[in-house]
């Protein structure tokens, strides 16, 4: 859609994410200090790390987060400067993409579930946050991929031991930390093969609020 309905706020979050040679995905996370709509962005990067990874004319996906909603832009580096402090000036976005909007009520774990993650040939353990009829937010050590990658989630449900099997697609990926430890928050889209899958997980989920292991979300 067009960029007239995206909504900047001085001092929100944003995040630049691009490709390695190696095919390993970096996202870097920045502060937006100015923006002149229609022409340009300014952005202060956390890290000073961040500025030689950045070439003038570089066009580099940008992503913010809005309550549930994901928007990823793409920009072009138009200028690098590191005095009197490191920022860097980006186009403004000419279209955004909402690359997620949870369709169905959230249910935030109290006592997150782990579970294994199938990513390629590896089988990685990561944490459930929240969960609904159809995503849910994991949180993991490492990138598990990129968007539009399919993962495969498995795991057996604590009350009964039934195995549950959900591919899903990755719709985006965030680095976060809290106390100090760096995780990544991963927004993901089930992708149902069958009723049956879909009516599993939707009992997993009652199941979870009549045991107290989670509660409808109110946001973040």
């Amino acid at each position: 859609m067009k960029s007239e309905g995206l909504k900047l706020v001085v001092g929100m979050r944003l995040y630049l994410q691009r490709i390695r040679t190696d095919g390993i995905t970096e996202v870097m996370p920045c502060s937006l200090i100015g923006f002149v709509e229609s022409q340009g962005l300014i952005i202060r990067p956390l890290e000073d790390a961040i500025l030689p990874l950045l070439k003038i004319g570089q066009s580099i996906t940008t992503r913010m987060s809005v309550g549930d909603n994901r928007y990823a832009f793409s920009c072009e580096v138009l200028t690098v400067t590191e005095l009197p402090y490191p920022h860097v000036h980006l186009s403004y976005p000419k279209e955004i993409s909402g690359v997620m909007m949870r369709g169905a009520p959230r249910f935030r774990m109290h006592m997150p579930i782990r579970l294994s993650l199938h990513v390629g040939q590896e089988v990685v353990s990561v944490l459930v946050s929240d969960i609904s009829s159809s995503g849910a937010c994991l949180l993991a050590e490492s990138s598990l991929g990129n968007d539009s990658d399919i993962l495969n989630i498995e795991f057996r449900v604590p009350f009964d031991q039934t195995l549950i099997n959900l591919p899903c697609i990755v719709r985006y990926v965030l680095p976060e930390q809290d106390d100090s430890k760096e995780y990544y928050r991963h927004g993901v889209a089930f992708q149902f093969q069958s009723d049956e899958e879909q009516w599993k997980l939707d009992q997993f989920i009652e199941m979870l609020i009549t045991k107290q292991y989670a509660a409808p979300s109110v946001g973040y």
